[in-house]
């Protein structure tokens, strides 16, 4: 998990202020190459670099919102 407000500029550490982040998505945050932020919903998202997106819209995985069914094989 990645603080949003980051720890060292007084940010809380509570579920409210954090993201899930992989290893190496977590240095890319500490290093400002990624930066974590909350989305109009209020949840965690991501904004991408400039040169990646520079729009800088906040970002989140919608992979498994995508693959929800109403009625799910079992097997």
């Amino acid at each position: 998990m990645c603080h949003i407000d980051a720890w060292q500029d007084g940010g809380s550490t509570s579920v409210e202020n954090s993201g899930p982040g992989c290893s190496a998505h977590h240095h890319d945050f500490h290093s400002g190459k990624l930066k974590l932020v909350r989305d109009q919903d209020g949840l965690p998202a991501v904004l991408l670099p400039k040169y990646s997106d520079p729009e800088q819209i906040p970002r989140r995985n919608e992979y498994w919102q995508h693959q929800r069914q109403t009625n799910p094989k079992l097997f």
